[in-house]
């Protein structure tokens, strides 16, 4: 499962049952008959925006808010979404697992409100296009974790 980023393996193994458990996250498994087919987890998340521009702060808070005493707000983590290499279910993509993620994170919203959510895409063209046609934007600089990854935003209130 996922060959190609150590990173996602290594969270699903290592932490992401402990972090369930601790109602730190909320990871969905995907499976069809017997087969694994790809993951995604989600959660919340305090941003700094204290070093962002003026313009910027203004578009992600609430009108009503001034964006010079806004140094931080809450943003739901699209934290992993990760789908099996080896999945033989036809007609099964990692833009399922997505979908499904954004449909958890808007029943969410529904109940509790948010208009953000955030994520740190892998710095690959490709993955980053499929994030874009969604509607996330990319905002930051690219940072090394053990990869290099590209933080990118979606505003779901438009």
């Amino acid at each position: 499962m996922c060959a190609r980023n150590a990173d996602v393996v290594t969270f699903l193994r290592n932490k992401a049952f402990d972090n369930e458990l601790h109602h730190m996250t909320r990871t969905y498994l995907y499976t069809y008959k017997e087969e694994w087919l790809g993951f995604s987890t989600i959660s919340i998340k305090i941003l700094d925006i204290s070093k962002l521009e003026k313009l910027v702060k203004k578009k992600l808070i609430a009108s009503s808010k001034s964006p010079d005493n806004m140094n931080e707000m809450p943003a739901y983590l699209l934290a992993q979404v990760a789908k099996n290499d080896i999945c033989a279910l036809k007609g099964f993509c990692a833009n399922d697992i997505l979908t499904h993620a954004l449909q958890e994170i808007d029943n969410a919203r529904a109940l509790v409100g948010g208009k953000i959510v955030v994520l740190d895409s892998i710095n690959v063209t490709k993955v980053i296009k499929k994030y874009e046609l969604v509607g996330f934007v990319k905002f930051g600089e690219v940072f090394n974790a053990p990869n290099e990854l590209q933080p990118m935003f979606l505003d779901l209130s438009k």
